[in-house]
């Protein structure tokens, strides 16, 4: 059997009331700031390296890291999960250059590449 203390109808509200305790201040936008150079000076960096660094816990580098940041680990390596707008812009200029390259010489084209891709990936080089 469970006891339950029956609140005063009167009471009884759904907002958050005030609470005591520290506020969460690991989050706040210094330290995102400073995670992400550091992630950007040195894609190899550990968590705990970053949490030493900027003196909060792993816990918090991982959420700013992974929720606020949006990145992930990659061969050792912190990647962004998405293309940064310069990454974007050089590979629309990439596939630009080669639709140019294509309509100005057509079937060539196409069959050069098709030679180049079926040969053994050291003669590529």
């Amino acid at each position: 059997m469970r006891i339950f203390r029956e609140e005063d109808p009167r009471e009884t509200n759904l907002c958050d009331r005030k609470h005591w305790g520290r506020p969460l201040t690991a989050s706040d936008t210094a330290h995102r700031e400073k995670v992400n150079y550091m992630i950007s000076a040195n894609r190899r960096i550990k968590q705990k390296e970053i949490a030493d660094e900027v003196r909060i816990t792993k816990e918090r580098v991982h959420h700013i890291v992974t929720t606020v940041l949006g990145c992930r680990k990659v061969s050792a390596r912190w990647v962004p999960r998405q293309l940064t707008v310069e990454m974007k812009v050089q590979r629309k200029d990439m596939f630009t250059q080669l639709l140019e390259r294509y309509n100005a010489k057509g079937e060539a084209f196409l069959q050069r590449w098709r030679r180049i891709l079926s040969l053994p990936l050291r003669s590529r080089m």
